[in-house]
């Protein structure tokens, strides 16, 4: 395989994991939620830090008459929301859409918490993040919200004795206690939950608590991160503002960020059902401070619509690629056409489960008959057979729209 191919998957891999972006705002920003929702279900109970995030900013937009608004007290959910709005109004939506398993492999040391770019502040250590009280040894029983159901596996993880809570969490920090395949959804205090029975190790102190949610209808996966406080040691660390999972923040909300209600009209996706974004604003997206409302000014931009992975195989006068194409929507797209644009001179000769033709550098790929559709959070494979040297992708567009390229 080429050098540059290695070099090239590798940078994509430090985005798709976090790497660095500019700009914060000041902490304290009021967002509004006006997004819609893309994603399918998070931990709440033991609840996730970006369930707690948003919890805590629904309680505090509507303690200052702003119900609907974004307006966080714990001063690391400030921080989150200065840096990006995105895991305030998707919460559920901390996920890898291409990872298929690789999870070790993909996401390094210090990532684990928020492995994509939006969700990078929730890997920063910090005694503020809400802890939830556990009996050590006991019997949970686990709640996950089922926002979009799917099947899967859900591996739950623990930090090890002796785990440092002020440092990055990494792999070698943990050990998996409890794996369950399809549990079942039943009506929960947030709507409908997955919900299953586990028992907890001993530990005593401050823990975390990493949930892996792998799809086995999709190569997509999610990740949760719940700070826990067990009795002993002097870890909790924390400002104790944890929830305790009944999804309520005070107002009456659900929190789920689904189908129930926040209280204030909204049904927890940032649309009050009357065609307003539930703020009270004029659903510009604009927090007041000349911002798009994005969280951030130069932060992190909101995941692309769709991303592409490509296998490349090359070789002295060509190469052989398997291209992953998956849609990030809640949308199944009905007939696709990708338009890759290629740096190099490279000439496909031909594809297999797709068609193919080629302007310049620029090759287009089309749907066969029997792998039209793109279920939404689904994927589809084609693959194809080209002269010279692979070469960087400067774009690559879906039905027009533009893809982040993954590894």
């Amino acid at each position: 395989m080429e050098t540059w191919w290695a070099s090239w998957k590798q940078k994509w891999k430090k985005i798709a994991a976090g790497g660095a972006v500019a700009g914060l705002l000041a902490v304290g920003a009021v967002t509004t939620a006006t997004a819609p929702a893309q994603s399918h279900g998070g931990m709440v109970f033991p609840a996730t830090r970006t369930y707690n995030c948003y919890l805590d900013g629904l309680a505090g937009g509507n303690a200052i008459g702003q119900g609907g608004n974004m307006v966080p007290n714990n001063p690391i959910c400030q921080e989150a929301l200065a840096y990006s709005n995105y895991p305030f109004y998707t919460w559920y939506g901390n996920l890898l859409p291409l990872v298929a398993g690789r999870h070790q492999e993909t996401i390094p040391d210090g990532k684990l918490c928020g492995p994509g770019i939006q969700f990078d502040k929730f890997n920063t250590p910090s005694p503020h993040w809400p802890t939830t009280a556990l009996e050590s040894g006991d019997d949970i029983t686990f709640r996950y919200a089922a926002t979009v159901p799917h099947p899967g596996w859900w591996y739950q993880y623990i930090t090890k004795e002796g785990w440092d809570p002020s440092q990055p969490l990494a792999w070698d920090d943990l050990e998996l206690f409890d794996e369950v395949l399809d549990p079942p959804i039943v009506n929960g205090p947030t709507g409908p939950e997955y919900q299953w029975d586990a028992t907890l190790p001993e530990r005593s102190g401050q823990h975390l608590i990493f949930s892996i949610w792998e799809r086995t209808d999709s190569p997509e996966s999610f990740y949760n991160c719940s700070d826990v406080v067990f009795p002993g040691g002097d870890g909790d660390g924390s400002d104790g503002s944890g929830s305790d999972g009944s999804g309520s923040d005070g107002d009456g909300s659900d929190g789920s960020g689904s189908d129930g209600s926040d209280g204030d009209g909204s049904d927890g996706s940032g649309s009050d059902g009357d065609g307003s974004d539930g703020s009270g604003s004029d659903g510009s997206g604009s927090d007041g401070d000349g911002s798009d409302g994005s969280g951030s000014d130069g932060g992190p931009a909101d995941p692309a619509t769709c991303a592409v992975q490509f296998d490349v195989n090359s070789w002295g006068a060509g190469h052989t690629a398997e291209v992953t194409v998956a849609n990030n929507t809640m949308d199944a797209v009905s007939g696709w056409e990708l338009a890759v644009r290629y740096s190099g001179s490279e000439n496909v000769q031909q594809a297999w489960n797709a068609t193919v033709t080629q302007t310049a550098q620029t090759a287009t790929f089309r749907n066969a008959q029997w792998n039209s559709t793109i279920a939404h959070h689904g994927t589809v494979q084609f693959g194809y057979l080209a002269q010279g040297a692979p070469s960087e992708p400067e774009s690559v567009l879906l039905n027009g729209e533009p893809c982040d390229i993954w590894e």
